[in-house]
């Protein structure tokens, strides 16, 4: 059973087959991902799409993450406010 983390990013880009994102602490390549994208609507939506690393650049002031999805169809959460 691999290790669950939490990490927090600013999103660059997003398709339906997958990302790119702006992380504060290092993943590594073939990590498995679940990617929440907050959806801007009334009611709190989230987007979860599950993925794979493909490409991390090291940079100064955190990483910059390719992810690639395996499906173009996310599933819909409810996130709880209080996450950390």
């Amino acid at each position: 059973m691999g290790l669950n983390v939490v990490l927090f990013g600013t999103l660059k880009n997003i398709s339906a087959r997958g990302a790119l994102a702006n992380i504060t602490s290092s993943v590594q390549v073939g990590a498995s991902v679940n990617l929440f994208v907050s959806l801007p609507l009334k009611s709190a939506k989230w987007m979860n799409l599950q993925g794979d690393v493909v490409r991390v650049d090291v940079m100064r002031d955190g990483d910059v993450v390719a992810m690639r999805f395996r499906s173009s169809r996310p599933d819909f959460v409810k996130i709880l406010n209080h996450v950390v």
